[in-house]
């Protein structure tokens, strides 16, 4: 018989973010040895304290899970799956005017150290039906200090408004030059908006240039027209000072074709791969924005191969994914 496991939700560590934050910090450091959660307790604390993190622990301090504000529209279910906050999250409990629950979802093989992210990829993309939008090298933790795979998935609250904008859309061929990647973009978006993606032959010949942001656990490059240094070296500068990975995001949305298909071939030629696409919202209006993404020499070094729980993707997705993660090691 299964025993039933008792966790304590938000409302147990309000008037105790100290412990909360401790118990967190103890278990990931167990799991992982080295977490980027752990490296700062104090805003931790400050964000139990303030609501912006609401933790869920096991009673045996042996599991959390945490619901984590990054916008006003969007809160991520962070460092485990958990199906009560889920739940509470969905029927409007918690944060009741976000729209968008992001994951992100660990594929790594377990290893001698660290287990695998088996038992996440089947509670979120088959028992709480998660929309997986893209895959890359996103995250790296542990001791080694390990690359992984991770997919990033989403559960809106209206998915009707997201499909509006979708049916706008149209893709340059050229961003999907690559055919594995084309194959598994193409599946998760058929999965996501239950649609086919279209597609256009477009011509360079717009304007796109990228600005650079560090936003802690990675690099990420954004369209601007008045950035006044060269954004390839500004990567390159950011690489060789301890970053591992760099994303780029192209609004599908509101930027020309042209300048869409400039961007992804400057891209392209500067390493950068196409990891897959995210819903957000801009100002009241659903967007969709391109991602691709760049790894360090570094990354690709210590990079993990994914494992699939079986019956989470269809066989010939888990084949491309399989696929994309050893491109990934060779070509970074």
């Amino acid at each position: 018989m299964n025993k039933e496991i008792l966790v304590h939700g938000p409302e147990r560590w309000q008037g105790q973010p100290e412990l909360a934050a401790d118990i967190m910090i103890g278990i990931l450091e167990t799991t992982y040895v080295k977490h980027n959660i752990t490296n700062n307790r104090d805003q931790l604390v400050a964000d139990i304290r303030v609501g912006t993190l609401l933790p869920w622990i096991t009673d045996d301090e042996s599991a959390c899970a945490a619901l984590i504000v990054q916008s006003d529209t969007d809160v991520e279910i962070g460092r485990a799956a958990c199906m009560t906050a889920v739940t509470r999250w969905k029927e409007g409990e918690v944060f009741p005017n976000s729209q968008m629950l992001r994951a992100e979802i660990r594929t790594a093989k377990p290893t001698r150290r660290i287990p695998g992210g088996q038992a996440t990829q089947a509670i979120f993309l088959k028992i709480l039906g998660f929309f997986p939008t893209a895959m890359g090298p996103f995250f790296h933790h542990g001791d080694p200090d390990q690359q992984e795979m991770f997919l990033l998935a989403h559960w809106p609250k209206d998915g009707h408004e997201i499909l509006k904008a979708v049916k706008k859309v149209v893709v340059p061929k050229v961003v999907l030059s690559d055919v594995v990647e084309r194959k598994i973009v193409r599946q998760f978006w058929k999965m996501t908006f239950g649609c086919e993606l279209q597609t256009a032959d477009t011509d360079g010949g717009g304007k796109c240039d990228f600005a650079v942001q560090d936003v802690g656990p990675f690099l990420v490059l954004t369209p601007s027209k008045n950035n006044l240094n060269d954004w390839r070296n500004s990567v390159s500068g950011h690489f060789n000072h301890g970053h591992r990975f760099a994303l780029a995001r192209l609004n599908l949305t509101k930027m020309e074709p042209p300048d869409i298909s400039t961007g992804a071939i400057s891209l392209r030629q500067a390493g950068f791969h196409l990891v897959g696409f995210e819903p957000v919202l801009i100002e009241g209006q659903w967007n969709i924005d391109l991602l691709m993404g760049k790894l360090s020499s570094t990354g690709r070094t210590n990079l993990v191969m994914p494992s699939f729980t079986e019956g989470v993707v269809c066989h010939g997705l888990e084949d491309n994914l399989l696929q994309v993660a050893i491109n990934w090691r060779q070509n970074g």
